[in-house]
């Protein structure tokens, strides 16, 4: 049976309404391209691509919208503690901060920042697994979430005619993976001990830095591939979306989740690699041997990576000497990493529904050496302006921006909007650069109408994409670290600007290329050669001490006599126990400091609380639009074309007819047929046959969307790359609002 575009329409509208039942999703080993040839993966690699196995509801999702509170939740457990170890008492106290920082009139919520291992402490229990034997513990903390939503529900039962505040969330596995799981996984460092004899299932090692985090040291870390910290980290995924679910005020409050697992200390792109950092240091990009371990090969930070890799994808011979794996597409290079962040977004795609989902780039995966000119240094090619020229192209830029091409295509993500964020806004984010910022602007402005045929594709193919929302998160505290955060050129400058000027100038940043960017003194802005104009921009999250200080909580610039940070916010968290309200709170507090106002560059007199307050209102009332857009409206005589789900492209029925021939003959137009090893199991996936018949040329991958690897002849990617860029001259704007029914409302239909 044909399924008509109204019979579509339905069918959506039918699944927006109903809750899909949680389920664990086990993990396929086979589910990753275990293509050799690394020049066919390089080749390939450019285009990125498989398609999730999850469905795309539209309509119904949340999304944040607003300043949000960066709160990390670890340190404020540690705060709490340190005045009571009273469970109880150290939930109120959680709590009580959480409704103080939510009382800030700039703020829409909060974004908490926890560790796997402080909201899963024990192992869960296996099915059928007797478990008496553990005394019935939770392996869950999940009470330390629900202070952050009572915090939340409480604060929206007192403030009925206020709009609601609300959650972000980001839940790090990684080096932050809890002890139980760490001790079910055999290490690999005897790959840096000879004879070097470990086994291929290893899943953790010991060789590398922490450097995200203070203080910088060497912990285990969880490999991104191993099946057994995969599936660990899906029952807590799954675990935490029911306990979500299980409270309507919950669902309610909660908007968006960062998808992480190939990661280190956060959810960003970042792993252990040999950057050498502007200010700080990076001891993985030092020599790396094992600590306490007489006999250690010393080896740098891709030698480890390589070890690991070869390791597991099945390279035989010394890691250590020059050659290893030159014949595998795993080893010096970023495959694998690419392969896990898009098999964890099929994972949070398919666990969670009607909420945003947030990809963090991170400038961290590793640049393995390769020669210039290497296909592993070219970004898919509608991203190429997030990497720059062919000069300053990287191969970690080229595997973020092959994630971002896999998040971006209009199948992935399940029932959920989409966002891209940059942790590492800075005031030097005013500047045309490639930085995370200029890229999540790019990117938000480019699909900003909702399904959008991509830009500059070599070639001439334009793949679609969906609606990419974008946020971005203050580096570090502009209270503490006024100068790395204000400063306009380098992390340093003279003066050193006031914690409200380096706000403004961060804010500037922030605003530059959106319709807000001169009320900061800003204007347009450049991702590489592509400029940025007119970016919708929806969230930005700053953190909890700069909160505090706006409030006039703690001031480290200023303290009064006798006052310091540390005793500031001791002070703080004993008086949370008792929860005065804030006015009493301050008087409390010997070391309240009212927050101070100073002249800005611009001439006018704020407080940083004005300069919040100002932020919020222009995101709220012009940067931040609506997180999901209806599917548009084909003009007849056109029809959707339907060649992946969520193809709302508007072709001739002929075209869609054709469409769906191309891709039910996809397999016998491969020359090599790797479909058995693509992203997601039966999805075409192979190297196309160099002809179609005697007289036409080779045959090209259709790219209806990036990750469309269905080969067609030349003329019918021609005419898929035509249809994709009349889109929007083939959509018809929605019907006007239909008034009251005259007869009652039942006599409309």
């Amino acid at each position: 049976m044909r399924i008509s575009p109204g019979m579509l329409r339905t069918f959506v509208s039918i699944l927006t309404c109903v809750v899909l039942p949680t389920q664990i999703h086990a993990q396929d080993d086979t589910n990753a391209a275990k293509i050799t040839d690394p020049v066919v993966w390089g080749q390939m690699h450019q285009v990125m691509g498989g398609v999730s196995n999850t469905v795309t509801v539209p309509g119904g999702a949340g999304g944040p919208a607003g300043i949000y509170v960066n709160t990390m939740l670890r340190p404020a457990i540690v705060h709490a503690q340190a005045v009571s170890t009273n469970p109880k008492q150290v939930d109120d106290m959680l709590k009580n901060y959480f409704g103080l920082l939510l009382d800030n009139k700039a703020v829409s919520g909060i974004y908490l920042l926890a560790q796997w291992s402080d909201l899963n402490p024990s192992r869960p229990c296996l099915p059928r697994e007797p478990c008496l034997r553990r005394g019935g513990v939770d392996p869950y903390a999940f009470n330390y979430l629900d202070d952050a939503f009572d915090a939340i529900d409480a604060w929206n039962s007192a403030h009925p005619h206020s709009p609601p505040k609300t959650l972000q969330l980001a839940v790090t596995p990684g080096f932050n993976s809890p002890a139980w799981l760490l001790d079910e996984l055999t290490s690999c460092d005897g790959l840096f001990i000879p004879p070097m004899s470990v086994s291929s299932s290893c899943g953790v090692t010991q060789i590398f830095w922490r450097t995200e985090n203070d203080p910088h040291q060497q912990m285990p870390l969880p490999l991104p591939w191993n099946p057994t910290y995969k599936n660990a980290w899906n029952q807590f995924l799954v675990a935490l979306n029911s306990h979500i679910q299980s409270k309507p005020t919950y669902i309610s409050d909660f908007v968006s989740i960062g998808v992480a697992g190939p990661t280190a200390s956060s959810e960003e792109m970042i792993l252990p690699n040999g950057n050498v950092p502007a200010t700080g240091t990076n001891e993985n990009a030092n020599l790396l041997t094992l600590k306490g371990v007489s006999g250690s090969a010393p080896v740098d930070v891709y030698t480890a990576w390589n070890c690991l890799l070869g390791n597991n994808y099945g390279v035989t011979g010394n890691c250590l000497l020059p050659g290893y794996g030159a014949t595998s597409s795993y080893v010096n290079s970023n495959r694998a990493f690419i392969e896990e962040w898009a098999a964890a977004i099929d994972m949070f795609g398919q666990i969670f529904s009607g909420v945003t989902l947030t990809i963090s780039t991170g400038n961290g995966l590793p640049n393995f050496p390769v020669a210039p000119g290497s296909p592993l240094l070219l970004p898919p090619p509608a991203f190429l302006p997030d990497c720059g020229t062919s000069s300053t192209a990287t191969m970690d830029c080229a595997a973020e921006t092959a994630v971002l091409a896999y998040f971006s295509e209009p199948p992935v993500g399940g029932a959920n909007a989409k966002a891209t964020q940059s942790d590492g806004l800075t005031a030097r984010d005013v500047h045309p650069q490639l930085s995370g910022g200029a890229r999540m602007k790019w990117l938000s402005e480019t699909t900003s109408g909702g399904l959008t045929a991509m830009p500059g594709v070599v070639g001439g193919t334009q793949p679609v994409a969906s609606r990419m929302l974008g946020g971005l998160q203050f580096a570090k505290t502009f209270s503490q670290d006024p100068a790395f955060e204000g400063c306009l050129k380098g992390t340093t400058c003279t003066p050193t600007p006031s914690p409200e000027q380096a706000l403004f100038n961060v804010l500037a940043g922030y605003f530059a290329g959106t319709s807000a960017a001169s009320v900061f003194g800003a204007s347009t802005t450049m991702n590489g050669s592509a400029p940025v104009v007119n970016a919708p921009i929806n969230y930005l999250q700053i953190w909890d001490t700069d909160i505090l200080y706006a409030d006039g909580y703690a001031d480290p610039a200023n303290p009064k006599a006798g006052c310091t940070l540390p005793s500031e916010v001791t002070q703080l968290w004993e008086q949370l126990l008792s929860n005065p309200a804030p006015k009493e709170l301050k008087k409390l507090l010997k070391c309240y400091v009212p927050p101070p106002h100073v002249t800005l560059t611009n001439g006018k007199t704020m407080s940083a609380q004005d300069l919040l307050n100002l932020a919020s209102e222009q995101i709220l009332g012009s940067t931040a639009e609506a997180v999901f857009l209806p599917p548009p409206r084909c003009c007849r005589p056109y029809v959707y074309r339907n060649a992946f789900q969520g193809d709302y492209a508007c072709v001739t029925s002929d075209e869609q007819a054709q469409a769906a021939a191309d891709t039910s003959a996809a397999k016998s137009d491969y020359s090599t047929d790797y479909t058995d090893y693509a992203f997601v199991p039966n999805v075409p996936y192979g190297v196309c046959k160099t002809s179609l018949t005697a007289v036409e040329m080779a045959l090209q991958y259709r790219q209806a969307y990036m990750g469309d690897y269905v080969c067609v002849s030349p003329t019918q990617q021609t005419q898929v790359a035509t249809d994709n860029s009349s889109l929007p001259s083939r959509i018809c704007p929605p019907p006007p609002p239909r008034g009251p029914c005259p007869h009652g409302p039942t006599s409309c239909f």
